[in-house]
């Protein structure tokens, strides 16, 4: 392909294709919520799910910025050889990532009676809706936490690794998924807890990847100090 015949067209295609690959593979979760809930449970679990994932996933936009942002710094401060900045911005990240992100999720618990009024859900399926957005929405810093260290290991040329992490977490999904409903009997609760599971224990093996990718680039012990580039 003509494309192709540029090195820099190849690399960028490359780099490119992991992250569309990655892009996709994340609208598996709630697909799969609802394909493993409609084959066990009944119409109305499966009613709630995709209810409550249209929930969940719109307060995933402010764990979006915090991914992009970190994104396009990290990118910044590796291109310049900026090893100090990089390190500076990882020690943070965890800190601006569980509070900004973990406020959004205070107020989708909270407010989750008045977010259902206003979307019309159905009395019959309320309390499963509710259920379901609470945990998936609970577990958003932690999901948000991954999305952002994810992006960071991107942004550090290992956009690669990146998508076989989040490949990892879908099939740890799909394997919670039939655990939890089919055997465990735990309903739309168990789908939810299986999304927030899966992404949870991918993001302890990304985390620990990334602190040993940039350990070469300080000898200093870990301190956090709130810094903002």
């Amino acid at each position: 392909m003509k494309l192709f015949k540029n090195s820099l067209h190849k690399e960028l295609f490359m780099f490119s294709m992991p992250l569309l690959l990655s892009m996709l593979t994340q609208q598996l979760y709630s697909a799969v919520d609802s394909m493993i809930v409609g084959m066990n449970l009944g119409i109305n679990e499966l009613n709630a799910v995709g209810n409550g994932a249209t929930i969940a996933t719109s307060f995933f936009i402010v764990s979006g910025a915090f991914e992009m942002s970190c994104d396009v710094i990290i990118s910044r401060f590796y291109g310049q050889k900026d090893y100090k900045n990089i390190v500076k911005w990882v020690k943070n990240i965890v800190f601006y990532t569980l509070t900004g992100v973990g406020f959004f999720s205070l107020i989708g618990v909270f407010f989750i009676g008045p977010i259902m009024n206003m979307l019309s859900i159905p009395l019959e399926i309320r309390h499963l809706v509710k259920l379901y957005s609470v945990i998936y929405i609970a577990g958003m810093p932690l999901i948000g936490l991954y999305d952002v260290v994810r992006a960071t290991l991107i942004s550090l040329d290992e956009s690669k690794i990146s998508f076989y992490y989040i490949l990892a977490s879908s099939l740890l999904n799909i394997v919670l998924d039939i655990l939890f409903i089919r055997y465990f009997s735990m309903g739309v609760a168990g789908a939810a807890i299986a999304t927030v599971l899966s992404q949870a224990v991918l993001l302890m093996i990304s985390l620990t990847h990334l602190l040993k990718k940039i350990k070469p680039y300080h000898n200093e012990k870990f301190k956090l100090s709130i810094w903002i580039p």
